[in-house]
């Protein structure tokens, strides 16, 4: 229902319409420079989305990697509609970053961890957009780890990588 204002406008545009959420504890790792699906996140909403509308995507993920000495090189993150294709900047994504450490940093380094997140708002093409969660380095190849810090024990998963996607009435 809108909220009718004095000098006679309506709140009906903005409004969030239906949100829905995944959520996943599972860890997904490579070293690909090229977007890659991770199998994390396969989100739609339950409805069909109203032409027109917009869809407000929040990520929110923890990345992990190997040392490296490879400055400035890290992961990006960004969400892929099965219609669409990649909804954020087509060479950086919606979210990235972590470097693990220099020439001088040591092995220790590996255990690093970094909790990112990033937004996006759209107007998607379809009215029924599926959502998957990409991966990439920049251009030196070494791997990434996301849920987990970059080791095999599950005393390093934490998990909660999460992708939130809002339709908002146009």
């Amino acid at each position: 229902m809108a909220i009718y204002y004095s000098d006679g406008g309506d709140s009906s545009s903005g409004r969030v319409v239906q949100v829905t959420q995944a959520v996943t504890n599972s860890e997904d790792s490579g070293s690909e420079t090229s977007w890659t699906q991770t199998g994390l996140i396969d989100l739609q909403f339950a409805n069909a989305v109203t032409s027109g509308n917009k869809v407000l995507l929040t990520l929110h993920l923890g990345m992990g990697e190997v040392y490296h000495g490879c400055w400035a090189q890290h992961g990006l993150f960004t969400i892929y509609c099965a219609t669409q294709g990649n909804v954020g900047q087509s060479s950086v994504g919606i979210c990235g970053g972590w470097v693990s450490g220099a020439g001088s940093a040591n092995s220790e380094m590996q255990y690093g961890y970094q909790r990112m997140s990033g937004s996006v708002l759209y107007t998607p093409t379809t009215t029924t957009p599926r959502y998957y969660l990409y991966r990439k380095r920049i251009s030196c190849s070494f791997v990434m780890v996301v849920g987990s810090a970059y080791h095999n024990s599950t005393n390093y998963n934490s998990g909660n990588t999460i992708l939130t996607a809002m339709e908002i009435s146009a």
